[in-house]
């Protein structure tokens, strides 16, 4: 299915493009098909768009392809989210609109992402990343244990056994733990 691009915040780029919901981009005024890059850092596909007088944008193609088929869902900070992580997969039904927090969470609960976050891991430390179990550290912790010995027997650095502790509500002050009162309001 092909749709006239039309959206608008970007009213300078009003019907110049034509997208179709497997993430091709034509150009009207041209009849030529709009050529894919690719951002070296993030992996994504954007194209470039000209609104005429020198008016030239470079938008993500999945963004492109969302603001076109659903931009009635659209909301003010939403990102496009990849339902199966793969950057080039532009189709219509593989995105969605979203936060950078549901990224995360679909991006980690998808067995291909953790290969390639594994893969990376594996290139740059040169081992595998550790899942640390946080119920354990915090029972660690408020049995007595240092902070120190909590992260040698967890395998991980003080600093996180200290913001796990803070995720849990404690604090620590003069030496003891003691736990985050809520406000009174």
């Amino acid at each position: 299915m092909k749709k006239l691009f039309n959206h608008s915040n970007y009213k300078k780029f009003a019907n110049r493009y034509q997208v179709s919901d497997n993430g091709e981009v034509i150009n009207l005024f041209t009849g030529n098909r709009l050529k894919q890059n690719i951002n070296a850092s993030r992996g994504q596909r954007f194209v470039r768009l000209s609104g005429g007088k020198g008016n030239l944008i470079s938008m993500g193609l999945a963004k492109l392809v969302l603001l076109t088929f659903s931009s009635q869902s659209y909301f003010k900070g939403a990102i496009a989210i990849h339902l199966d992580a793969d950057q080039s997969n532009n189709s219509r039904s593989n995105l969605i609109w979203g936060t950078r927090k549901m990224q995360s969470k679909i991006s980690m609960s998808n067995p291909r992402f953790a290969r390639r976050v594994r893969l990376m891991a594996k290139k740059y430390h040169k081992r595998e990343p550790k899942l640390i179990d946080e119920k354990k550290v915090v029972r660690l912790r408020l049995s007595g244990l240092t902070g120190r010995a909590v992260a040698k027997q967890a395998g991980c650095h003080e600093a996180t056994v200290s913001a796990i502790m803070k995720r849990a509500g404690y604090v620590t002050i003069g030496g003891k733990l003691v736990p985050i009162r809520p406000k009174k309001k």
